[in-house]
């Protein structure tokens, strides 16, 4: 097989090679110790992989020989409408571990899907119809299409927004639920959304600086650094072990609830949370009674005598494991009113 090492090839290979043995890592965690989000991560880890191939067999000579012109031209190696819902998935399978995958999820899959069939139905035209180029008749790869690239762009940045809208939900959860939330607000999670930002914008800034197709070499450097980043995810994505103590659920669906954060209507919706040491319960929280327990000083002077009893005559700071919910039920209240 032909492959030129050069120096733009080899570097690409070290992380081609990682990228497929983290996968098969993250396959592997996930099948032995059932871990849902090792399996996103692995899908991840892969899509990532195949974007760097063009690149990597660029450099080594493929786009110069047949038959491997044709294998780079018609093989969908960048699907990059995959990226997205891959993180995404991810992060709600990281977060909430009681949430399942639902069928009429597949609908955000709907335009990787369909990229794949376009590409398919190119090879069958320029080779069993035409037999002759047509969709690559100007020898372009059409996966280095400005507009693919620009609507790869798109689409991983809405995946993004809602991963961190996501998180937001969590968050607020997990402050209302426990006691100790400011250590296990998942730093991880947070990392690697910047990851992906710092991503989103250095392929904004190569698009706008080498648009032509022919910047083979200057691009090069936007996926050595894509190759670090996601590599540093992958990695870091295997050996996590932090797990959410808690599952939640919300009355409406996943959709309506960002929709609910845009408006900042958070408290307008009731989440029914599972610890793992304690049974369902549900939280109400209205705004009536947050707006009573911050505006009326009587009130917070007497959930502050209320708490300070609770903490001196049971001793309950000495439990390592208390929870806000425990202590709100002591009070004979909720955990928002006692958060507030």
């Amino acid at each position: 097989m032909h492959f030129h090492f050069s120096f733009y090839s080899s570097i690409l290979l070290i992380f081609f090679t990682h990228g497929v043995l983290f996968s098969i890592l993250l396959v592997r965690k996930a099948l032995v110790e059932n871990n849902k989000p090792c399996l996103w991560m692995a899908g991840f880890t892969v899509a990532c992989t195949l974007n760097i191939v063009p690149w990597m067999l660029g450099h080594a000579g493929w786009y110069s020989l047949r038959p491997y012109r044709s294998i780079l031209f018609y093989f969908p190696f960048q699907n990059f409408f995959l990226l997205g819902p891959l993180i995404f998935f991810y992060t709600k399978a990281l977060l909430n571990p009681g949430k399942h995958f639902r069928k009429k999820e597949w609908l955000h899959f709907v335009p990787a899907t369909l990229y794949l069939l376009y590409t398919a139905i190119m090879f069958v035209t320029d080779r069993f119809i035409l037999s002759r180029p047509f969709f690559y008749a100007d020898g372009h790869d059409r996966d280095l299409d400005s507009w693919y690239r620009i609507a790869g762009i798109v689409s991983l940045s809405f995946y993004l927004f809602f991963s961190l809208r996501y998180y937001s939900v969590y968050k607020k959860a997990a402050v209302q639920i426990l006691s100790f939330a400011d250590t296990m607000l998942f730093r991880w999670v947070k990392r690697y959304l910047l990851a992906l930002l710092v991503i989103q914008v250095l392929d904004i800034l190569f698009l706008c600086l080498y648009p032509a197709w022919g910047s083979f070499t200057s691009k090069w450097w936007y996926y050595f650094v894509f190759s670090v980043l996601f590599y540093y995810v992958a990695f870091n994505g295997y050996t996590n072990s932090i797990q959410a103590l808690f599952s939640f659920r919300l009355l409406k669906n996943d959709s309506d609830a960002l929709i609910l954060l845009r408006s900042k209507q958070v408290l307008a919706f009731t989440p029914v949370l599972l610890l793992e040491n304690e049974t369902e319960q549900v939280i109400e929280t209205t705004q009536k009674e947050d707006d009573l327990c911050l505006g009326d000083d009587r009130q917070v002077m007497l959930w502050k005598d209320k708490l300070l009893n609770l903490l001196e005559n049971k001793e309950v700071y000495k439990d390592s494991e208390i929870t806000l919910s425990f202590l709100a039920r002591l009070l004979q209240t909720n955990a928002s009113v006692l958060s507030k």
